[in-house]
């Protein structure tokens, strides 16, 4: 009895046989299956949860301006309006940028105490919005 071919026997690692490539990913690791019709290009189905990149939009565009600010400092795809600023990840050399930001955009200084007060879009908002406009010094 001879022995088998090398490329026969099993894997050093597995007791089965490698059927596919070796750096194929494992069988868990595939895509969940999608809704849709089969015939249909895979492309073409619509996947049971879409991901949404698009944040809600509020019905005050100051909030919105504010809401998409905090997103892009603290670099997350989406923010509530009542998202605590520090508890999202934010510090205190992030907040000097929202606050630059904020007196740039819609010429309102407002102090570091006053973000501290309330460190949400919607809590900005208030402020900004009660707030007389202060021409932002360079």
């Amino acid at each position: 009895m001879t022995a088998p071919p090398a490329h026969h026997l099993a894997h050093p690692r597995t007791s089965a046989r490698r059927t596919t490539h070796p750096l194929a990913p494992p069988d868990h690791a595939h895509p969940a299956p999608v809704e849709g019709d089969p015939d249909e290009p895979r492309h073409a189905r619509r996947h049971p949860h879409p991901l949404n990149t698009d944040p809600p939009l509020n019905a005050d565009p100051l909030l919105d301006s504010l809401t998409a600010l905090f997103r892009r400092v603290l670099e997350l795809p989406e923010v509530p309006g009542d998202g605590n600023f520090f508890l999202l990840g934010g510090d205190s050399l992030v907040a000097t940028r929202v606050l630059s930001a904020v007196a740039r955009t819609h010429g309102v200084e407002l102090t570091f105490e006053e973000f501290l007060a309330d460190p949400t879009p919607a809590g900005l908002a208030a402020r900004v919005g009660s707030a007389t406009a202060v021409p932002a010094t360079r």
